[in-house]
């Protein structure tokens, strides 16, 4: 299906062509993988065992707070831990599901906003099929007692869409200054770099406890209007009303249990961060500012929940600044930490105070396990040297001294030894990298009419497959499944009924007709029965009951899923298969015209039994 995906990219009139160059290429890589993908097989072999002792002892894998690092732990200690966040957080278990309220209230909002949306706009801002948010959590490896940080998914939330489009809107019309706010460790460092400090100056960095939880709503939006006072009062009435119903609908489900909290943000919404950022700003602007202005702080920033902080002794101290920041908003609480030997860490940096400057040096925590993809993983290249690619960027971008960048350099070097690179490959990247030549504006506008399409890596023979589109507007992207995350995630549907799932479904009589929909398959089956009873000539299966006088029966009885699926530009293509399938096998009613004969779909059909994917 990949690959269909990837023809349906090119021009009309040479996609036939390519389906029948592609039928030939996926023949033989089909033969070679069946003979020599010994090391996918094996690797697979020892994911599978890991999976059964982790289900034979009833654990699970979870991902750190903190970089990539994977986790194995027991099920009833994840559940305690995030019992335990909810507890201390005040969250409310609620009986009643409140996604069917929340959808109706987002739409009819979204209608009210007809100054800052058009029609066409209004119509896609609300989800087809809502579900409550789930939560997910990351465990802090770093911080005493392994807390966890909730995750939550909002994508399928009601108010997502109208939210992510929200968003875009104030971050246009917003005037945030973000003078307090650290866009990412390089930019800190350069500015801490160029800091004259003397021998009375300290460091402190301070967490905002639980931040998104703790954001008062009220307040936050109010705020927002009076920054947005430059507009039309009934836009700015719009835009605070859509905003306040968004912040409201804030609840996530987590072991089949709907929680709703008592105040706070909505964790994992679109706006969430921007919210933060206005309330922020705000107290900063009225409580941090007359502090530097008054010289008792030398330099102050924030970076989502974090906070850094240069201060003078002679005009002030780290017990007054934390009782002063934990005295801003009675909702807000700040957990200082100072510095130790003239060091103190934050981000991915060691700061280091010096007589009268700032040095900089790389900080891993000690939880980090210094593991990237291994050199002989089944992974293409681009994906095993990423993390190179980012450590050795990230070291010659910022400001070392000689000695740091010497040390920084022999930490790379072992960590690829540790996960079995040739250090000549490292090293022969470091000089591609530090020699690169910049042709960035030239390479943008040949990209600008590429289109992206992602092939799933199962071994590095797929590239002689996906060299078809070396000469075309493809671009090719692999990604890989074939890890042990992956390999051991739990379904997420398994508890969903078949006929509320949507996909590519099969109605049978005595024949059978395939059809897709991105609806249920209740809603859809509900649209045949109304085909069939008005006699609609739009539908196939209709057409075949009225002109063979064929009964119809039950839903659980005559429509079968073939497919779930949860990408929608998928359910042209294997509709397409389907419909071969059957036809091939002489199954499919008269009506369902099949269309031209698909070679790529007719390679599969012949290399698999009927209905497998």
């Amino acid at each position: 299906m990949e690959m269909e995906q990837a023809i349906r990219q090119l021009e009309t009139k040479i996609q036939d062509a390519y389906r029948i160059l592609a039928a030939k290429k996926l023949k033989q890589l089909h033969y070679t993988l069946n003979n020599s993908n010994t090391v996918h097989k094996g690797q697979t072999y020892l994911a599978k065992n890991v999976h059964h002792k982790i289900k034979q002892n009833n654990a699970m894998i979870m991902q750190a707070d903190k970089g990539k690092t994977l986790v194995i732990i027991y099920k009833q200690d994840f559940h305690n831990k995030v019992h335990t966040f909810l507890t201390d957080n005040k969250f409310q278990a609620t009986p009643k599901n409140p996604t069917n309220k929340y959808q109706k209230q987002i739409t009819q909002t979204v209608k009210q906003c007809n100054l800052i949306f058009n029609k066409e706009q209004i119509k896609h801002l609300t989800q087809r099929n809502p579900k409550p948010p789930t939560l997910k959590a990351r465990l802090k490896l770093h911080k005493a007692g392994n807390l966890i940080r909730p995750v939550i998914n909002n994508r399928n939330a009601p108010s997502y869409k109208a939210a992510k489009k929200l968003n875009r809107i104030l971050q246009q019309d917003l005037s945030l200054d973000n003078r307090f706010t650290t866009v990412n460790s390089s930019t800190l460092a350069q500015d801490l770099t160029k800091l004259n400090i003397n021998k009375k100056h300290r460091l402190i960095t301070s967490d905002k406890k639980d931040l998104y939880v703790n954001i008062p709503i009220t307040e936050t939006i109010y705020i927002a209007r009076t920054q947005l006072l430059k507009h039309d009062p009934e836009i700015i009435t719009q835009i605070c009303r859509l905003l306040e119903t968004i912040l409201q609908q804030n609840y996530f489900i987590f072991q089949e249990q709907i929680y709703q909290p008592d105040k706070g943000i909505v964790m994992g919404s679109p706006t969430s961060g921007t919210i933060a950022e206005i309330f922020l700003q705000h107290l900063e602007h009225i409580h941090i500012r007359p502090l530097i202005d008054s010289k008792q702080i030398l330099f102050y920033t924030h970076y989502t929940d974090d906070i850094l902080i240069i201060y003078d002794t002679e005009s002030t101290n780290q017990d007054s600044l934390t009782q002063y920041t934990n005295s801003m908003h009675t909702d807000l609480q700040f957990n200082p930490t100072q510095e130790s030997n003239g060091c103190i860490h934050f981000l991915d940096l060691t700061i280091i105070r010096r007589t009268s400057h700032i040095e900089i040096d790389i900080y891993r925590k000690p939880t980090a396990t210094d593991t990237t993809i291994h050199f002989t993983s089944i992974h293409p290249n681009e994906h095993k040297l990423a993390a190179y690619r980012y450590y050795i960027q990230r070291m010659l971008n910022l400001p070392l001294n000689a000695e740091h960048r010497k040390r920084e350099w022999s930490t790379i070097l072992h960590i690829a030894q540790q996960n079995g690179f040739p250090p000549t490959i490292i090293q022969k990247l470091r000089h591609q990298m530090k020699h690169k030549t910049k042709h960035t504006t030239q390479h943008t506008n040949m990209n600008k009419n590429k289109r992206w399409v992602t092939f799933t890596y199962i071994s590095p023979q797929i590239r002689k497959v996906t060299s078809i589109f070396r000469n075309t507007n493809v671009k090719i992207a692999f990604g890989c499944r074939n890890t042990i995350a992956n390999l051991n995630k739990p379904s997420k549907d398994h508890n969903i009924p078949p006929h509320n799932k949507w996909g590519i479904y099969q109605l049978t009589c005595n024949l059978a007709y395939v059809g897709q929909t991105s609806c249920s398959l209740n809603i859809c089956f509900k649209e045949h029965i109304r085909y069939i009873r008005n006699i609609n000539p739009q539908s196939a299966y209709a057409q075949h009951i009225q002109q063979n006088q064929h009964e119809y029966g039950q839903m659980n009885s005559i429509m079968t899923l073939l497919k779930p699926l949860n990408n929608p530009s998928l359910l042209i293509p294997y509709e397409q298969y389907y419909i071969q399938t059957l036809y091939r096998e002489g199954k499919l009613i008269l009506e369902q015209n099949p269309g031209e004969i698909n070679p790529l779909f007719q390679t599969v059909i012949n290399s698999q039994p009927p209905y497998s994917t």
